[in-house]
Protein backbone atom coordinates (compact mmCIF):
# COMPACT_ATOMS: atom_id res chain seq x y z
CA UNK A 1 0.00 0.00 0.00
CA UNK A 2 1.40 3.98 -0.71
CA UNK A 3 1.70 6.17 1.16
CA UNK A 4 -0.76 8.30 -0.40
CA UNK A 5 -3.19 5.57 -0.05
CA UNK A 6 -2.38 5.54 3.38
CA UNK A 7 -3.10 8.83 3.85
CA UNK A 8 -6.88 8.15 2.14
CA UNK A 9 -7.17 5.44 4.78
CA UNK A 10 -6.92 7.89 7.58
CA UNK A 11 -8.86 10.27 5.65
CA UNK A 12 -11.71 8.28 5.00
CA UNK A 13 -12.03 6.82 8.68
CA UNK A 14 -11.71 10.53 10.26
CA UNK A 15 -15.31 10.99 7.98
CA UNK A 16 -16.35 8.13 9.59
CA UNK A 17 -16.04 6.11 6.57
CA UNK A 18 -14.84 2.84 6.32
CA UNK A 19 -11.91 2.37 3.61
CA UNK A 20 -12.93 -0.57 2.26
CA UNK A 21 -16.41 0.86 1.20
CA UNK A 22 -14.46 3.32 -1.07
CA UNK A 23 -15.13 2.52 -4.95
CA UNK A 24 -13.11 3.73 -7.46
CA UNK A 25 -14.76 6.43 -9.77
CA UNK A 26 -13.65 7.18 -13.28
CA UNK A 27 -10.51 9.97 -13.68
CA UNK A 28 -10.31 13.19 -15.08
CA UNK A 29 -7.60 14.81 -17.00
CA UNK A 30 -5.61 16.17 -14.40
CA UNK A 31 -4.41 13.92 -11.02
CA UNK A 32 -6.94 13.74 -8.98
CA UNK A 33 -8.76 10.79 -8.17
CA UNK A 34 -12.67 10.15 -6.72
CA UNK A 35 -14.05 7.72 -5.02
CA UNK A 36 -17.60 6.80 -3.85
CA UNK A 37 -18.57 6.57 -0.17
CA UNK A 38 -22.07 5.92 0.56
CA UNK A 39 -23.61 9.15 -0.15
CA UNK A 40 -20.69 11.01 -0.72
CA UNK A 41 -17.19 11.39 -2.36
CA UNK A 42 -14.03 11.75 -1.40
CA UNK A 43 -11.60 13.98 -3.66
CA UNK A 44 -7.96 12.25 -4.02
CA UNK A 45 -6.07 15.96 -5.06
CA UNK A 46 -2.62 15.90 -4.02
CA UNK A 47 -1.71 18.94 -3.03
CA UNK A 48 1.68 19.69 -4.89
CA UNK A 49 -0.23 19.57 -8.69
CA UNK A 50 -4.08 20.29 -7.61
CA UNK A 51 -5.27 23.82 -7.16
CA UNK A 52 -6.96 22.97 -3.23
CA UNK A 53 -6.62 26.21 -1.68
CA UNK A 54 -8.46 27.39 -4.97
CA UNK A 55 -11.50 24.84 -5.08
CA UNK A 56 -12.45 25.59 -1.85
CA UNK A 57 -12.60 29.59 -1.93
CA UNK A 58 -14.42 29.32 -5.65
CA UNK A 59 -16.76 26.46 -3.90
CA UNK A 60 -18.12 28.73 -1.52
CA UNK A 61 -17.77 32.00 -3.43
CA UNK A 62 -19.88 29.71 -6.60
CA UNK A 63 -22.69 28.69 -3.72
CA UNK A 64 -22.92 32.06 -2.17
CA UNK A 65 -23.90 33.78 -5.74
CA UNK A 66 -26.46 30.82 -5.86
CA UNK A 67 -24.65 28.70 -8.49
CA UNK A 68 -25.20 25.08 -7.67
CA UNK A 69 -21.98 23.50 -6.38
CA UNK A 70 -21.11 20.30 -4.70
CA UNK A 71 -21.02 21.04 -0.59
CA UNK A 72 -17.91 20.56 0.84
CA UNK A 73 -18.18 18.52 4.01
CA UNK A 74 -14.59 18.37 5.55
CA UNK A 75 -11.65 19.19 4.14
CA UNK A 76 -7.61 18.18 4.90
CA UNK A 77 -5.63 21.09 2.45
CA UNK A 78 -2.72 19.97 4.24
CA UNK A 79 -2.40 16.10 2.25
CA UNK A 80 -5.16 16.98 -0.35
CA UNK A 81 -8.43 15.09 0.54
CA UNK A 82 -12.45 16.44 0.35
CA UNK A 83 -15.51 14.99 1.30
CA UNK A 84 -18.05 16.34 -0.92
CA UNK A 85 -21.36 16.20 -1.30
CA UNK A 86 -22.54 12.80 -4.06
CA UNK A 87 -24.14 14.84 -7.34
CA UNK A 88 -24.79 11.80 -9.09
CA UNK A 89 -24.00 9.85 -12.13
CA UNK A 90 -25.75 11.92 -14.66
CA UNK A 91 -23.46 14.35 -16.30
CA UNK A 92 -24.97 16.51 -18.79
CA UNK A 93 -23.36 14.84 -21.84
CA UNK A 94 -25.58 11.93 -20.40
CA UNK A 95 -28.36 13.50 -20.50
CA UNK A 96 -28.53 14.68 -23.52
CA UNK A 97 -31.18 13.69 -26.04
CA UNK A 98 -33.28 15.15 -28.98
CA UNK A 99 -35.91 15.48 -26.85
CA UNK A 100 -34.85 18.18 -24.39
CA UNK A 101 -31.61 18.51 -26.02
CA UNK A 102 -32.15 22.38 -26.54
CA UNK A 103 -33.71 23.12 -23.28
CA UNK A 104 -30.76 21.77 -22.00
CA UNK A 105 -28.38 23.50 -23.89
CA UNK A 106 -30.13 26.93 -23.54
CA UNK A 107 -30.52 25.93 -19.26
CA UNK A 108 -26.80 25.76 -19.49
CA UNK A 109 -26.36 28.91 -21.23
CA UNK A 110 -28.04 30.88 -18.88
CA UNK A 111 -25.74 28.86 -15.82
CA UNK A 112 -23.01 30.48 -17.96
CA UNK A 113 -24.01 33.86 -17.57
CA UNK A 114 -24.77 33.43 -14.05
CA UNK A 115 -21.51 32.26 -13.62
CA UNK A 116 -19.87 35.51 -15.58
CA UNK A 117 -21.77 37.98 -12.82
CA UNK A 118 -20.83 35.66 -10.01
CA UNK A 119 -19.02 37.32 -7.42
CA UNK A 120 -15.43 35.70 -6.86
CA UNK A 121 -12.65 37.74 -5.64
CA UNK A 122 -9.13 37.66 -6.62
CA UNK A 123 -9.26 35.77 -10.10
CA UNK A 124 -6.36 35.35 -11.68
CA UNK A 125 -6.60 37.68 -15.15
CA UNK A 126 -6.90 35.70 -18.92
CA UNK A 127 -3.96 37.91 -19.84
CA UNK A 128 -2.06 38.20 -22.55
CA UNK A 129 0.75 36.17 -20.62
CA UNK A 130 -1.83 33.43 -19.86
CA UNK A 131 -2.83 33.48 -23.56
CA UNK A 132 0.94 33.01 -24.87
CA UNK A 133 1.63 30.34 -22.81
CA UNK A 134 -1.41 28.43 -24.05
CA UNK A 135 -0.87 29.22 -27.48
CA UNK A 136 2.87 27.91 -26.62
CA UNK A 137 1.39 24.47 -25.68
CA UNK A 138 -0.21 24.23 -29.04
CA UNK A 139 3.29 25.15 -30.63
CA UNK A 140 5.24 22.93 -28.31
CA UNK A 141 3.20 19.57 -27.34
CA UNK A 142 0.66 19.34 -30.41
CA UNK A 143 3.28 20.40 -33.92
CA UNK A 144 6.80 19.90 -32.51
CA UNK A 145 5.84 16.54 -30.11
CA UNK A 146 3.12 15.20 -31.20
CA UNK A 147 4.04 15.85 -35.27
CA UNK A 148 7.66 16.20 -35.04
CA UNK A 149 7.69 19.61 -37.06
CA UNK A 150 10.47 22.01 -37.40
CA UNK A 151 9.05 25.40 -37.65
CA UNK A 152 10.76 27.54 -40.59
CA UNK A 153 10.95 31.51 -40.12
CA UNK A 154 7.72 32.17 -41.83
CA UNK A 155 5.60 29.76 -40.26
CA UNK A 156 6.71 31.33 -36.65
CA UNK A 157 5.91 34.52 -38.46
CA UNK A 158 2.19 33.20 -39.24
CA UNK A 159 1.98 31.65 -35.45
CA UNK A 160 3.26 34.64 -33.74
CA UNK A 161 0.35 36.89 -35.45
CA UNK A 162 -1.91 34.55 -34.72
CA UNK A 163 -1.45 34.43 -30.89
CA UNK A 164 -1.41 38.30 -31.30
CA UNK A 165 -4.46 38.15 -33.26
CA UNK A 166 -5.81 35.61 -29.88
CA UNK A 167 -4.98 38.28 -27.60
CA UNK A 168 -6.40 41.14 -29.14
CA UNK A 169 -9.53 39.28 -29.52
CA UNK A 170 -9.82 37.81 -25.67
CA UNK A 171 -8.63 41.30 -24.34
CA UNK A 172 -11.06 43.43 -26.27
CA UNK A 173 -14.26 41.37 -24.58
CA UNK A 174 -15.76 42.18 -21.33
CA UNK A 175 -13.75 40.60 -18.81
CA UNK A 176 -15.83 38.04 -16.56
CA UNK A 177 -15.27 34.89 -14.23
CA UNK A 178 -15.05 32.18 -16.22
CA UNK A 179 -14.57 28.59 -15.54
CA UNK A 180 -12.60 27.59 -18.63
CA UNK A 181 -13.90 24.12 -18.71
CA UNK A 182 -17.45 24.76 -19.16
CA UNK A 183 -18.67 22.16 -20.98
CA UNK A 184 -20.65 18.82 -21.31
CA UNK A 185 -18.52 16.93 -18.66
CA UNK A 186 -17.98 19.03 -16.41
CA UNK A 187 -22.01 19.77 -15.54
CA UNK A 188 -24.28 17.42 -13.86
CA UNK A 189 -28.07 17.19 -13.08
CA UNK A 190 -29.30 16.24 -9.93
CA UNK A 191 -32.81 16.13 -10.37
CA UNK A 192 -33.74 19.41 -12.45
CA UNK A 193 -30.88 21.46 -11.43
CA UNK A 194 -27.38 21.29 -13.30
CA UNK A 195 -24.65 21.70 -10.87
CA UNK A 196 -21.01 22.91 -11.66
CA UNK A 197 -17.44 20.99 -11.09
CA UNK A 198 -14.04 21.29 -11.25
CA UNK A 199 -14.06 24.99 -11.54
CA UNK A 200 -10.56 25.24 -9.91
CA UNK A 201 -9.00 26.50 -12.32
CA UNK A 202 -11.44 29.49 -12.72
CA UNK A 203 -9.82 32.83 -14.09
CA UNK A 204 -11.41 36.08 -15.32
CA UNK A 205 -11.63 36.43 -19.12
CA UNK A 206 -13.41 37.01 -22.01
CA UNK A 207 -17.39 36.66 -21.43
CA UNK A 208 -17.86 34.48 -24.94
CA UNK A 209 -15.53 31.48 -23.45
CA UNK A 210 -17.56 29.25 -21.63
CA UNK A 211 -20.21 29.53 -24.11
CA UNK A 212 -18.05 28.89 -27.04
CA UNK A 213 -16.88 25.83 -24.54
CA UNK A 214 -20.46 24.05 -24.14
CA UNK A 215 -22.23 24.92 -27.74
CA UNK A 216 -18.51 23.80 -29.66
CA UNK A 217 -17.65 21.17 -27.59
CA UNK A 218 -14.87 19.13 -27.72
CA UNK A 219 -16.47 16.02 -27.00
CA UNK A 220 -19.58 16.80 -28.94
CA UNK A 221 -19.84 18.21 -32.42
CA UNK A 222 -24.03 19.61 -32.50
CA UNK A 223 -25.68 20.29 -36.19
CA UNK A 224 -25.18 23.85 -37.07
CA UNK A 225 -28.97 23.84 -36.88
CA UNK A 226 -28.52 23.66 -33.19
CA UNK A 227 -25.26 25.40 -32.65
CA UNK A 228 -25.79 28.71 -34.46
CA UNK A 229 -29.74 29.38 -32.88
CA UNK A 230 -27.34 28.58 -29.50
CA UNK A 231 -25.04 30.91 -30.10
CA UNK A 232 -27.65 33.70 -31.06
CA UNK A 233 -29.32 32.52 -27.49
CA UNK A 234 -26.02 33.13 -25.58
CA UNK A 235 -26.26 36.84 -27.15
CA UNK A 236 -29.71 37.40 -26.06
CA UNK A 237 -28.77 36.11 -22.70
CA UNK A 238 -25.48 38.50 -23.03
CA UNK A 239 -27.38 41.55 -24.03
CA UNK A 240 -30.68 40.69 -21.47
CA UNK A 241 -28.40 40.43 -18.65
CA UNK A 242 -26.14 43.64 -19.74
CA UNK A 243 -22.99 41.83 -20.14
CA UNK A 244 -22.65 42.91 -23.94
CA UNK A 245 -23.45 46.13 -25.55
CA UNK A 246 -22.77 45.52 -28.99
CA UNK A 247 -24.65 43.85 -31.48
CA UNK A 248 -25.02 40.62 -32.45
CA UNK A 249 -22.21 40.34 -35.99
CA UNK A 250 -20.01 41.79 -33.24
CA UNK A 251 -20.99 39.10 -30.24
CA UNK A 252 -20.16 36.58 -33.47
CA UNK A 253 -17.26 37.33 -34.02
CA UNK A 254 -15.65 37.41 -30.55
CA UNK A 255 -17.40 34.13 -30.09
CA UNK A 256 -15.72 32.12 -32.78
CA UNK A 257 -12.54 34.03 -32.16
CA UNK A 258 -12.39 33.24 -28.68
CA UNK A 259 -13.96 29.09 -29.90
CA UNK A 260 -10.55 29.30 -32.26
CA UNK A 261 -8.15 30.25 -29.37
CA UNK A 262 -9.45 27.43 -26.77
CA UNK A 263 -9.38 24.93 -29.61
CA UNK A 264 -6.42 25.83 -30.95
CA UNK A 265 -4.95 25.38 -26.88
CA UNK A 266 -6.53 21.92 -27.05
CA UNK A 267 -4.64 20.50 -29.74
CA UNK A 268 -1.59 21.39 -27.52
CA UNK A 269 -3.35 20.02 -24.37
CA UNK A 270 -5.24 16.75 -25.49
CA UNK A 271 -1.42 15.74 -27.03
CA UNK A 272 0.34 17.08 -23.88
CA UNK A 273 -2.11 14.49 -22.07
CA UNK A 274 -1.13 11.84 -24.46
CA UNK A 275 2.52 12.29 -24.84
CA UNK A 276 3.54 13.12 -21.07
CA UNK A 277 0.63 11.68 -19.23
CA UNK A 278 0.31 8.83 -20.75
CA UNK A 279 -3.92 9.49 -20.90
CA UNK A 280 -4.32 8.09 -24.35
CA UNK A 281 -8.38 8.73 -24.61
CA UNK A 282 -7.89 11.98 -25.07
CA UNK A 283 -6.85 11.36 -28.89
CA UNK A 284 -9.58 10.37 -30.46
CA UNK A 285 -11.06 14.23 -29.76
CA UNK A 286 -8.19 15.26 -31.97
CA UNK A 287 -10.09 15.33 -35.05
CA UNK A 288 -13.13 17.25 -33.80
CA UNK A 289 -10.88 19.78 -32.78
CA UNK A 290 -8.93 20.07 -35.92
CA UNK A 291 -11.73 20.14 -37.46
CA UNK A 292 -13.36 23.00 -35.52
CA UNK A 293 -9.75 25.04 -35.62
CA UNK A 294 -10.38 25.19 -39.91
CA UNK A 295 -13.70 25.78 -39.94
CA UNK A 296 -13.30 28.95 -37.72
CA UNK A 297 -10.03 29.81 -38.69
CA UNK A 298 -12.26 29.73 -42.81
CA UNK A 299 -15.15 32.01 -40.94
CA UNK A 300 -12.54 34.55 -39.39
CA UNK A 301 -10.93 34.85 -42.71
CA UNK A 302 -7.47 33.61 -41.35
CA UNK A 303 -6.92 32.37 -44.82
CA UNK A 304 -2.92 32.08 -44.18
CA UNK A 305 -3.34 29.95 -40.39
CA UNK A 306 -6.35 27.75 -42.06
CA UNK A 307 -4.53 26.76 -44.85
CA UNK A 308 -1.38 25.84 -42.14
CA UNK A 309 -3.84 23.67 -39.97
CA UNK A 310 -4.91 21.34 -43.43
CA UNK A 311 -1.25 21.30 -43.98
CA UNK A 312 -0.36 20.01 -40.82
CA UNK A 313 -3.74 18.03 -40.52
CA UNK A 314 -2.91 15.90 -43.97
CA UNK A 315 0.40 14.44 -42.16
CA UNK A 316 0.38 10.91 -41.15
CA UNK A 317 1.23 11.43 -37.34
CA UNK A 318 -1.70 13.70 -37.66
CA UNK A 319 -4.42 11.36 -38.09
Amino acid sequence: MTDRELLLRKFALSAGIAPSSLSPLGGDASFRRYYRAGSFIIADSPPDTQKNHEFLKIDKALANSGIRVPEIIKADLEHGFFLEEDLGDLSFARALNEKRERALYQKALSLASDLALADIEDLPPFDGDFIKTEFEIFREWYLKERLGLSLDADENALLDDTRSFFIRECLSQPQVPMHRDFHCRNIMLKGDELCLIDFQDMVKGPLCYDSASLIYDCYIKLPEDLALPLVKYAYEQARGRGLWKGSYDEYNHAFVATSLQRHVKVLGIFSRLHLRDGKDGYLKDLPRVMSYCMGEAAELGLDAFGSFLARVSELPCAR
